[in-house]
């Protein structure tokens, strides 16, 4: 689901933030339930997202690169991952980057 968040303010009297969230669609039935319940919220930058197009050149332009590094469009394709990934925040507020090993091959090992 995505929105627009419309204002952030604090409310001194209840002492938290609160926030108004314009979403697209009647979703008043889906969460009316929910009012007064404690509730997970994560809120996050929308972006949009790299079309089949796009994936597919990306594809292409490793394939080239790797042929010419004479290493597999994997081992570069974690190269790159691992040199221009950005660090992220849970849920928890605790920092997350995707580490993929050096030389990492095989979709399989991943668990």
């Amino acid at each position: 689901m995505t929105g627009i968040l419309e204002a952030v303010f604090y409310d001194w009297k209840n002492k938290c933030t609160k926030m108004e969230i314009d979403v697209e669609g009647n979703v008043r039935d889906d969460y009316s339930g929910l009012t007064g319940k404690k509730v997970f919220v994560e809120i996050r930058k929308w972006y949009k997202k790299r079309s089949k197009t796009a994936n597919s050149y990306y594809w292409e332009l490793v394939g080239k690169l790797a042929k010419e590094e004479s290493i597999s469009n994997i081992v570069l394709h974690n190269q790159l991952l691992r040199e221009f990934s950005e660090p992220w925040l849970d849920a928890y507020g605790n920092i997350q980057v995707w580490w993929i090993p050096f030389d990492t091959d095989k979709v399989s090992r991943f668990d």
